[in-house]
């Protein structure tokens, strides 16, 4: 994922992965507590963004952010609805409204990637630099960390003594990208018509 690689995928698988991103991530986190998919939610995504421009990683992002609010957030509704005292449409509609402001931090988690891979960064760079980036200074309504979803797994929350939750969010994307650079060399051997074994694709994500 070095260099400005052509894209793995068509735009369009690229915005289905982004909705299964979206799905992945919201399982995971306190509420469903199917934890373990933390180390796979960023992968279809991560795949995804290879090759794609500012505009087009961005409105994944966003599709992401919309999927993890309106099922993370789904309580809001019927909150809205008791208290006040708007008909349910209404309640929606301002679940969606929420959802899209705060989906966006998304939109600047892809967005950004997409701007520092065109400057020739590599893509793990930009990742991470765009994850923080995101996590730490998108101005939420309401505050949430990817990091939180690990919260029953004692040895990893520790690391929040050393740089907070999203130190913990970043520890966790390191087995989402080392995935996804399998995925992305077994498509690129598809794609090129040189299928490789286990072994020869692991050389290659190690070149």
């Amino acid at each position: 994922m070095n260099g400005q690689p052509q894209a793995l995928v068509s735009q369009r698988v690229h915005l289905a992965l982004a909705l299964l991103t979206g799905l992945l991530y919201f399982l995971a986190f306190p509420g469903v507590d199917c934890w373990p998919l933390a180390f796979v939610a960023f992968v279809p995504w991560m795949v995804g963004l290879v090759g794609r421009s500012p505009g087009e990683a961005a409105f994944g992002g966003w599709l992401i952010g919309m999927v993890v609010h309106f099922t993370g957030f789904y309580w809001l509704v019927g909150m809205l609805e008791t208290f006040s005292g708007f008909p349910l449409p209404l309640c929606v509609l301002f679940m969606a409204i929420l959802s899209a402001y705060q989906g966006s931090c998304f939109a600047v988690l892809g967005w950004l990637v997409a701007k520092v891979r065109s400057k020739g960064w590599p893509f793990a760079v930009a990742f991470v630099l765009a994850f923080a980036a995101a996590e730490t200074a998108f101005p939420y309504l309401f505050p949430f960390r990817f990091g939180t979803s690990v919260h029953e797994a004692t040895a990893l929350v520790q690391v929040a003594e050393l740089g907070g939750a999203t130190l913990v969010g970043l520890v966790l994307l390191a087995p989402n990208y080392l995935l996804a650079l399998l995925v992305g060399a077994w498509l690129k051997a598809r794609r090129e018509g040189t299928p490789r074994g286990p072994g020869a694709l692991l050389g290659e994500v190690g070149a």
